[in-house]
């Protein structure tokens, strides 16, 4: 039992170094999300102030002004941007906090790919099939283009999947970190407070055992501990920023969900040229077929997994902007691409002519991914 986990221990360590490398090298090594710049402002406000106030007329007494986007993600920058001011400061280049930065998703990402391997290795997987599965969606997937990009939905993708496996190993040490992990998810993008509801679900239907309702009642309690605090701590800023607990910063945006999005925009998030899920990465449809397979020797598992697949597209069909703006593929889905290629690992080992298929949309998806990380965001929109 030690040498197995020695030997998984070597292959998470070589996973995770192989995907910084990769996505090192196929980095731009500059910003290109302008939305990018308030988190980094937001980060700088904290260390060099102590405070979210990003507005430049602060010192001298100004009205203040705070990013509209999650604190969360400002948390995540600060290192980077101490390392960046340091590093301007040896070279005298101002701009190398934004060149350190550019490179943050890099770490997340190649941590993505890490996490499920551990993930496909839990629900059955062996060592090989679960290292080739993580080249599939480290190469194969969205999930290499935002890892090289500054949308933060690779940071989003590593603090969900740590936050869904240690729900899954279920100790209650497991469950307190996955609820410091939920509760860092939800300060970084508020909307991830609606998947808590089906993660609890699952925590109090796993550890009820039979008739023990009290063992379920204080497992879901231990996960829910973090994650009120944090909710607290995030409406409390709310009140500092924008005056009401219930202001996120997004203002008019925040209400702009309809239900006619769901037949207007799901088509349209799987099979659209411009924003198709499929069409970037051909490779989830047939990991998607997979869950036929998979209900059958892990329901629970199966019926949390789709279940945070359905919220996250019901919800971003409803908004008004579902498309994700200037990006590549439809971002908002990103974050749960790992769930979307999870059963893929049941038909690997499959022969003759499905292996044959499962191979050639292998070799399509890399050759789409590819083609995304060699270009830049203005390239191919315009």
């Amino acid at each position: 039992m030690g040498d197995k986990v020695k030997k998984d221990t070597k292959i998470k360590m070589l996973i995770f170094l192989f995907f910084v490398l990769v996505y090192f090298t196929t980095s731009k090594g500059n910003v290109e999300v302008i939305d990018t710049s308030f988190s980094i402002a937001t980060a700088t406000a904290l260390i060099e102030k102590g405070n979210f106030d990003i507005g430049s007329e602060a010192k001298s007494g100004g009205t203040p002004k705070y990013s509209k986007y999650g604190p969360g993600l400002g948390f995540v920058l600060i290192p980077f941007v101490v390392a960046g001011q340091f590093l301007g400061g040896l070279l005298n280049q101002p701009l190398a906090p934004t060149l350190i930065v550019s490179f943050y998703n890099i770490f997340f990402g190649a941590g993505s790919c890490a996490l499920f391997y551990c993930l496909i290795r839990r629900l059955g997987g062996t060592a090989r099939i679960s290292f080739f599965m993580t080249l599939i969606l480290g190469l194969c997937t969205l999930s290499w283009r935002y890892s090289v990009w500054d949308f933060s939905e690779a940071t989003q993708m590593f603090f969900l999947l740590f936050s869904i496996l240690f729900i899954l190993r279920g100790s209650r040490r497991d469950l307190l970190l996955a609820s410091f992990s939920c509760a860092f998810l939800i300060i970084i993008k508020v909307v991830y407070i609606t998947y808590v509801p089906l993660l609890l679900l699952y925590i109090f239907w796993d550890h009820c055992k039979k008739t023990d309702i009290k063992n379920g009642l204080v497992s879901s309690a231990i996960f829910s501990l973090v994650i009120i605090s944090a909710l607290s701590f995030l409406l409390y800023l709310n009140s500092i920023r924008f005056e009401s607990v219930l202001e996120f910063g997004y203002g008019a945006e925040a209400t702009k969900f309809s239900i006619s999005g769901i037949w207007n925009n799901s088509y349209k998030l799987f099979f659209s040229i411009n924003k198709g899920l499929f069409i970037y990465s051909p490779i989830l449809l047939i990991g998607m077929l997979g869950y036929t397979r998979l209900v059958k020797i892990r329901k629970k598992e199966t019926l949390l997994f789709l279940s945070l697949i359905i919220t996250n597209l019901l919800i971003t069909s409803m908004w008004h902007g579902w498309g994700g703006g200037w990006s590549w593929g439809p971002r908002f889905l990103v974050p749960l691409v790992p769930l979307w290629l999870l059963p893929l690992f049941l038909s690997l080992n499959k022969k003759g002519w499905r292996r044959v298929i499962v191979a050639a949309v292998i070799g399509l998806s890399f050759s789409i991914q590819l083609l995304s990380v060699l270009q830049k965001d203005h390239e191919y929109h315009h």
